[in-house]
């Protein structure tokens, strides 16, 4: 009895050592302009707003558990993806007007806050399509902007390698 007892000990030991994995980002709501701003336009990557209405309960439902469960079995390239829902409403009209809802469901994906299309409707796979198109766009741009400075800290460096080789050659001179 005493061998199966640490055997027993030992699982549990491995299991203790075995880290969960990371909770999935959350569905992120979005109630204000400022709520928009920071989840959605300004986000420096990619962002998928889905704007529903609460009167239309069937298609609301639908695509709200789809974009939980988007969120939820998210891929490597949606990983860093913004998933945002707004549920049209007297409270968030300025929202929608900012966004030129005139249909629900309506989705907008955005990369570095330019928005990369639209769909009307409630095709989740439409939705999802979105998602990893904006994604994809917000990876090639953070590469461009990697290699513009990249390029700008060279040219910085030339440059401060040229004033100093200036300056030795007047200390030089005098």
């Amino acid at each position: 009895m005493a061998k199966s007892r640490s055997a027993s000990v030992k699982k549990k030991d491995s299991r203790k050592s075995a880290a969960p994995p990371p909770p999935p980002p959350v569905v992120k709501s979005v109630v204000t302009e400022e709520d928009l701003q920071q989840h959605v336009t300004a986000y420096a990557g990619a962002a998928l707003l889905v704007v529903v209405s609460p009167l239309d309960a069937a298609a609301t439902n639908a695509v709200v558990a789809a974009m939980e469960k988007l969120n939820g079995n998210r891929s490597a390239l949606l990983a860093e993806v913004n998933i945002a829902v707004c549920y049209a409403l007297p409270s968030t009209a300025p929202v929608c007007r900012s966004l030129g809802v005139t249909t629900v469901p309506f989705a907008l994906s955005y990369s570095f806050g330019a928005v990369v299309a639209e769909v009307v409707g409630d095709n989740t796979e439409k939705m999802e399509l979105l998602a990893k198109m904006a994604a994809t766009q917000s990876a090639v741009k953070a590469a461009q902007m990697a290699e513009e400075e990249k390029q700008r800290q060279a040219a910085a460096a030339a440059a401060a390698a040229a004033a100093a080789e200036s300056a030795e050659e007047v200390t030089t001179a005098s």
